[in-house]
């Protein structure tokens, strides 16, 4: 069993540059895909699920170690404000240290908690982290949700590009389809 620290993880991403890997977002692996630039990639995806204090430490060695990363932030969690002082500091300073930003999304359990279609959701909600930003988010991560309900069921039927996206993040087309040719790695 690997004993997680900060200082351990940052080892890991050290040894990681010393083997010549290529650190992408999630954007940055979409272009990759499209171009096969490098020999060894890692796709480095951090899903902000319960502590946005811990994603800005995350920022902080990646920047130190001059890689970034695709955090994904949650607007509907229990477990934080994304508007709040702090939080919403965070995920400024994650974007302008270069990370590119995304949406973790629970539009299915939106949709049917509040009677909505969950197409409007997931408008609205990329359209409020764009505002808040001041960005364009480019991908998804369907979140595991509170309902029961998998919010991966809604791409069955719709495509990222529907919606102006490059990619989500379990998407199996062709043009993204990492989760399926990779390793993954998770804590």
């Amino acid at each position: 069993m690997w004993n997680f620290t900060f200082e351990n993880l940052k080892q890991q991403y050290e040894e990681v540059l010393t083997q010549g890997y290529k650190v992408l977002t999630c954007k940055e692996y979409c272009m990759h895909k499209a171009n096969a630039q490098y020999d060894r990639v890692l796709v480095n995806r951090v899903d902000v699920d319960i502590s946005p204090k811990r994603a800005e430490i995350l920022s902080d060695i990646y920047s130190t170690l001059g890689i970034h990363a695709t955090f994904f932030i949650r607007l509907h969690a229990f477990e934080y404000n994304a508007f709040s002082f702090e939080n919403y500091r965070i995920f400024k300073k994650i974007r302008d240290a270069g990370h590119e930003v995304g949406y973790h999304s629970e539009i299915v359990d939106q949709a049917n908690i509040w009677g909505e279609d969950p197409r409007d959701c997931l408008v609205r909600d990329i359209g409020v982290i764009n505002q808040m930003l001041n960005i364009k988010i480019d991908g998804v991560a369907s979140h595991g949700g509170i309902t029961g309900l998998n919010n991966l069921d809604f791409w069955k039927n719709h495509k990222p590009g529907d919606f102006g996206l490059l990619y989500e993040a379990y998407d199996k087309e062709p043009e993204f389809n990492l989760f399926q040719e990779s390793l993954y790695v998770s804590d």
